[in-house]
């Protein structure tokens, strides 16, 4: 008993260090970037996520402290991880669009569906569309036992409300089907095939979005622009990770 009590006392003596450590890296971080020290603030943000502090607010800064040294391609991937923990962040979006208007390659224009699924989550689409799937299970329940013209209204509601969220997510489900990732090199050739030896065909830059198909070694096949594959090292890409 003595031996739980310590390590209890020792782990609420140490809480606090713990708590304040990311806050306190967050603030150096920021104030790096005010002063101007892009690349210590790039630092400081990546140290967050390497400790676990992957959210919105850490890749959104880090994207903008890359942004500040030309880094098109790391950037990008910030933006694009920050987008999908905050998506309807209007100060973000804006600079995404800019920096992906800057770009000489120009991905594949979203669908309507896709781009409204894109002011979503994945985890707020799955909550929404389960919450209207078992508040209209639990009124049909009801209703069954005693009809009300209100409750079957509010059934219509809820059935409205699955099919708009459900059908959002399955369409955000579909999209990240293939894992995306950005180009990070000022410039790549696609490759017909995993290697040097295959002929070169498209070139690729910075900041250029694209989705993993296939892997074979060293090598990842992707998708580019929506109508072109080839096969890129895996040393030029950035993986996104979603939430």
């Amino acid at each position: 008993m003595r031996t739980i009590l310590s390590v209890c006392l020792l782990l609420a003596l140490l809480a606090p260090a713990w708590s304040e450590e990311p806050s306190r890296l967050f603030e150096r971080a920021n104030q790096d970037y005010a002063q101007g020290r892009y690349a210590a603030a790039a630092e400081g943000y990546r140290e967050l996520l390497e400790l676990g502090y992957t959210t919105g607010p850490v890749y959104y800064n880090l994207g903008n402290a890359y942004q500040k040294q030309a880094d098109p391609g790391r950037a990008r991937a910030a933006y694009e991880n920050a987008l999908a923990r905050m998506p309807r962040d209007a100060s973000l979006r804006q600079n995404l669009g800019e920096l992906a208007r800057s770009l000489p390659d120009k991905s594949a224009p979203p669908s309507h569906l896709e781009w409204l699924a894109s002011f979503f989550s994945r985890t707020e689409l799955t909550v929404l569309a389960s919450l209207f799937y078992w508040l209209g299970a639990g009124l049909l329940l009801v209703q069954l036992r005693r009809r009300s013209l209100v409750r079957s209204g509010l059934l219509a509601v809820c059935a409205l409300g699955l099919l708009f969220f459900g059908g959002l997510w399955a369409v955000r489900e579909r999209s990240e089907a293939v894992s995306p990732a950005v180009v990070l090199p000022a410039q790549v050739s696609l490759y017909d095939g995993p290697g040097r030896d295959f002929e070169a065909g498209l070139k690729l830059h910075a900041g250029s979005l694209v989705y993993v198909l296939s892997e074979r070694g060293d090598w990842r096949e992707v998708a580019a622009m929506g109508r072109v594959r080839g096969w890129l090292r895996a040393e030029e890409l950035e993986m996104l990770k979603r939430d």
